[in-house]
């Protein structure tokens, strides 16, 4: 049996190979590091040749890395290496972003567990630790990947030289006017009390509302105006799903293309025997008896005025382009502090901007006593309603389910809420910044549009 196997061994031609068997990674790790990273980057130092830069997103100092690290980094490590292949030149400098929301998140949770007062100064001196203890750790594993990299001049933002240059930017924006403050309604996270960009917003498909149909009565001066014809109160009826921005309305919105007609209703339980909407929306009154008693062009309604449905103020009839038969009744309230087509359409007449939810998401002391303290998702929504109801303005509630963003982080709903926010307007470099993108090369190059 021995001397048949022996014989067998004898008939194949087999590869011989010097590769071990084994990986023994322990030891080869550190070989391939000299090799691949370390060694290629003596290589790049001393290179006289073209240059090739990757514009690297660098990556918050928040945390262990993950799968979506890697994929990041591998693949501009991979396109590094090619265009070295190609004869480039590739200092590739890495980098970390050290300032932000998520790492203050960490920083106040520290000091909330400990009972500690979160001073500007001391959550700063955390957050620093925080990003230093990551920067050292992601440091480790990016190099442990292989990922070539000029690691000895690697930079963070919260570095003294980084953040000279960004000053240094900010002052010639802003000798330049550029730089401005102004009041505008932004995503604003009760729960995380900041505002949001869209890229931290999250949606939720099956969202819960509560759906309310609200009558404003005309005032008498209006009514006449409109239609002096009309025996009995006329009222314009609105549709929301945010009925904790009532108290903040300041006009009603309507659109040129949309028809608008006066309905009768008999035996009215509100405060009006008449609507006023759009005839397309007629479908929103399903479950009321009415007639149709005239049509009202649209041009009609500007500057007309109906009393607030619980708020000693009157709103005003705008035209807004945003208003379609899609939803609603043709009629949409304006709260300008919590939308962004309300706050357009409002700051062009209005001076000034009704803003009575604060950073927590609470009525506050510019609210009506009836709902100052009350928390806009639960309790002051409900006392919203009880006022429409009292006022005998509510024609109809319901729940509705909808899309609707919410924080990625805390996961909990999000509102629009004007606040004083910093920009930086670009028409000034926009011109210059389009004719650049002529010498830039984008693939695919449908996104150069």
């Amino acid at each position: 049996m021995i001397r048949l196997r022996k014989a067998l061994k004898d008939t194949l031609s087999l590869p011989k190979s010097d590769f071990p068997l084994r990986a023994n990674a322990v030891v080869r790790e550190p070989v391939l590091q000299l090799r691949c990273c370390e060694a290629v980057l003596r290589h790049q130092r001393e290179r006289q040749s073209p240059v090739w830069l990757v514009h690297d997103g660098p990556p918050y100092a928040n945390g262990r890395l993950h799968m979506g690290h890697f994929l990041n980094k591998v693949i501009k490590d991979a396109i590094n290496r090619f265009k070295m292949l190609q004869g480039f030149r590739v200092p590739f400098v890495p980098g970390w972003d050290c300032h932000g929301l998520p790492i203050e998140l960490v920083a106040l949770e520290q000091l909330k567990n400990k009972g500690e007062t979160p001073s500007a100064a001391l959550i700063r001196r955390l957050a620093r630790s925080w990003a230093e203890k990551h920067v050292e750790s992601q440091m480790r594993d990016f190099k442990r990947w292989g990922i070539y990299g000029d690691w000895e001049q690697a930079y963070c933002t919260m570095d003294k030289e980084y953040e000279a240059l960004q000053l240094e930017l900010f002052g010639k924006l802003y000798d330049k006017g550029m730089v401005f403050r102004a009041l505008k309604p932004v995503y604003w996270s009760p729960s995380s009390k900041t505002a949001l960009a869209e890229s931290e917003l999250e949606y939720k498909d099956n969202h819960e509302s509560k759906s309310i149909h609200v009558i404003f009565p005309l005032t008498f001066e209006s009514q006449k105006n409109l239609c002096a014809s009309v025996k009995g109160k006329l009222g314009a009826l609105i549709w929301t799903t945010t009925p904790w921005t009532l108290p903040s309305n300041m006009a009603i919105c309507y659109g040129l293309k949309l028809n608008y007609c006066i309905v009768h209703v008999p035996r009215s339980p509100w405060s009006v025997d008449h609507l006023i909407m759009a005839e397309e929306r007629l479908s929103d009154l399903q479950d009321v008896e009415y007639s149709v008693l005239s049509r009202v062009d649209s041009s009609k309604l500007s500057g007309l005025e109906a009393q607030h449905p619980f708020e000693p103020r009157n709103a005003v009839f705008l035209e807004s382009e945003f208003v379609t038969a899609d939803l609603g009744t043709g009629l949409v309230h304006a709260s300008p502090a919590h939308g962004q087509e309300d706050f357009m359409v409002c700051k062009r007449h209005f001076g000034d901007i009704l803003s009575l939810v604060d950073h927590a998401g609470y009525f506050n002391e510019k609210s009506s006593e009836r709902f100052r303290g009350k928390h806009i998702f639960t309790d002051g929504t409900s006392e919203v309603i009880e006022a429409c109801k009292e006022n005998k303005v509510l024609l109809n509630l319901q729940t509705y389910r909808h899309r609707y963003p919410y924080d990625w982080r805390t996961k909990l709903p999000v509102i629009q809420r004007a606040t004083e926010q910093w920009f930086v307007d670009l028409r000034e470099c926009k011109d210059e910044a389009i004719a650049a993108l002529n010498d830039v090369e984008i693939y695919p190059a449908s996104g150069k549009l």
